[in-house]
């Protein structure tokens, strides 16, 4: 489907994907997942997709490099701030 703001809706792209996936019957992750009627009882016949679908893993970045980045990114924040107040202070835009 193609998300909208108020609702979904299936464009004929969306309707020629779906019978692809309906005729080749195979799992695509991320996608679809073909499950038996004993998968779906073993689930407690839960249909929510995210309960069958596979998802691709995900990268987990390590807390400490994410910390460093920020605090790079902080010092470019703060140098741009006092380059830009120097700035306004040269052009007489700003008294102090």
């Amino acid at each position: 489907y193609t998300p909208q703001r108020a609702q979904n809706i299936i464009s004929p792209d969306n309707v020629k994907t779906l019978y692809k996936f309906y005729t080749d019957y195979v799992d695509v992750i991320e996608k679809c997942k073909i499950v038996t009627i004993d998968d779906v009882e073993k689930g407690g016949f839960e249909l929510s997709v995210k309960k069958y679908i596979e998802q691709k893993a995900k990268e987990v970045i390590p807390h400490e490099k994410v910390l460093m980045a920020y605090y790079e990114a902080l010092m470019k924040v703060r140098k741009s701030e006092e380059k830009m107040r120097n700035l306004l202070i040269e052009g007489g835009y700003v008294n102090e």
